[in-house]
């Protein structure tokens, strides 16, 4: 983002927006907000343009959504009959950070939070996909690799970020993607080891569990569910719902949709969520969480760490995504 563009959002957020969510009753709306990592500065391996923010950021939005709404826990708010203003705040895939950098943070401010786990890399057993792309590119610099006719060179780092954002884009919804990205390793004379300690382990979930947060289910192989056929979807879900029943000894109740844009989920897999026993699901389409009053089609606020700081105001009045036409 610019440094004009910068400016343009805060001091958009700075007078209109306030105007805006007076008019509009924002400020009783409920809200969820969704991370996926908190970097505290010390991490070695960040994944370009996943969502991230800082440990400081992370603390300066808590603490403004918390001068007008009460903290729940993700389950509580989407089943609830009233806005309140409530606010939840959740953790998307398992990342280590989470617990190391975000949750002293949460602790101090007496926030309780939800952490949506994909359990194949909680278990150690698989990279997240996208994080498994960019490892073998990112240590593929100088070299060159032949992909379904098209060559790409890894000159230098620039061309393995347009090479990761392109193959992103390519593999989200793609059946073969992990067979796609092992060829890649091949190619790249990469062993494709298994993750060390980017991911939460079971004993961590296990003690964010006993301190009062919530275990939610995110698949256990990060799949987007209307991507795959109906059975396979199914299975992924129960798969992921299975392993934290067995590490964590209790079977999550709440879910979140893997990429969770329009289109990732649907009605069908709002049915077989209910039939596995959950109560409620979270998305990633942006908005005031109940606008659309079902349990299973929960919006939520995703910050970004390099969005100007008004953006956030402007997302938890609504103008943002009015602005932006979603």
């Amino acid at each position: 983002m610019s440094a004009t563009s910068r400016l343009g959002w805060t001091l958009l957020a700075a007078g209109p927006n306030a105007l805006w969510s007076l008019a509009t009753g924002a400020r009783r709306r409920a809200l969820v907000l969704a991370y996926h990592r908190c970097l505290g500065g010390a991490e070695t391996f960040v994944a370009p343009d996943q969502g991230y923010v800082t440990a400081a950021q992370l603390e300066r939005q808590l603490r403004f959504v918390l001068k007008r709404r009460r903290p729940l826990l993700f389950g509580e708010l989407a089943t609830r009959a009233d806005d309140g203003p409530y606010v939840a705040v959740t953790f998307d895939d398992g990342y280590r950070d989470v617990f190391d950098v975000a949750r002293p943070i949460l602790a101090r401010l007496g926030v309780p939070a939800t952490l949506f786990v994909a359990s194949d890399a909680v278990s150690g057993r698989a990279w997240l996909w996208w994080d498994r792309l960019y490892r073998v590119l990112a240590r593929g610099v100088g070299q060159e690799f032949e992909l379904a006719g098209r060559v790409w060179r890894l000159e230098d780092d620039r061309a393995v970020g347009r090479a990761y954002r392109a193959l992103l884009a390519e593999l989200k919804r793609s059946e073969a993607r992990d067979q796609t990205i092992a060829t890649v390793e091949r190619r790249l004379g990469d062993a494709g080891v298994a993750p060390g300690n980017l991911y939460l382990g079971w004993p961590e979930v296990r003690e964010l569990k006993r301190d009062g947060w919530e275990i939610g289910a995110h698949g256990q192989n990060h799949q987007i569910l209307t991507a795959l056929p109906a059975r396979d979807a199914r299975a992924d879900v129960a798969a992921g719902a299975d392993d934290i029943a067995c590490y964590v000894g209790e079977r999550p109740r709440v879910f979140a949709y893997p990429n969770g844009r329009p289109g990732d989920f649907d009605a069908a897999t709002a049915e077989f969520l209910r039939a596995e026993g959950f109560v409620a699901a979270a998305t990633m389409v942006g908005g005031f969480a109940r606008a659309d009053r079902d349990p299973f089609r929960v919006r939520r606020l995703v910050p970004k760490g390099w969005d100007a700081a008004g953006v956030f105001a402007l997302q938890t009045s609504g103008l943002y995504y009015k602005l932006k036409g979603s």
